[in-house]
């Protein structure tokens, strides 16, 4: 790792904490609902109007792991957040088996290797983009015969 990547990585994480002060809501907050079966945060892709558009941006902070209860999810877009802090690693989504489509992009502090993702077999739909400190390679997703999409990039 670089220095100013290191840099850029304290810069996120400070600004982060400036965010946390602020009310809203937390990861947390959301997987209290274990029964939810799709969360949508952040800009999302709409095909039909060909445009990146905001579904909210509540969420200040929080930790992958924090997702870990809500076994019944098969839809989680998080994407391209204002002024949030998630962190946390792939392999906190283990337990989602149901999980049809995940969509995580924009996240410089979430961790992990990409073949934490393999476990998933009902994933059709896996975009992981702008995610600096995720390892690995399209070997490790080999697996994941079910998908229909697949994009990786900066990885």
């Amino acid at each position: 790792m670089t220095m100013s990547f290191l840099i850029y990585i304290a810069i996120i994480t400070a600004l982060g904490s400036l965010v946390v002060g602020a009310e809203g809501t937390k990861l947390s907050d959301y997987a209290a609902d274990e029964s939810r079966t799709e969360l949508i945060l952040g800009e999302v892709w709409d095909d039909s109007q060909q445009a990146w558009v905001d579904s909210s941006c509540p969420v200040e902070e929080g930790d992958l792991s924090d997702l870990k209860g809500m076994e019944q999810l098969e839809v989680l877009r998080v994407s391209r957040l204002c002024q949030n802090v998630i962190t946390g690693d792939l392999a906190d989504l283990q337990e989602l088996n149901k999980l049809r489509e995940l969509d995580l992009g924009w996240l410089a502090l979430v961790t992990g290797d990409l073949s934490s993702v393999e476990g998933l077999t009902s994933l059709t739909y896996l975009y992981l983009g702008g995610l600096a400190l995720v390892t690995g390679d399209l070997s490790s997703v080999e697996g994941l015969t079910s998908l229909t999409y697949l994009r990786l990039w900066d990885l």
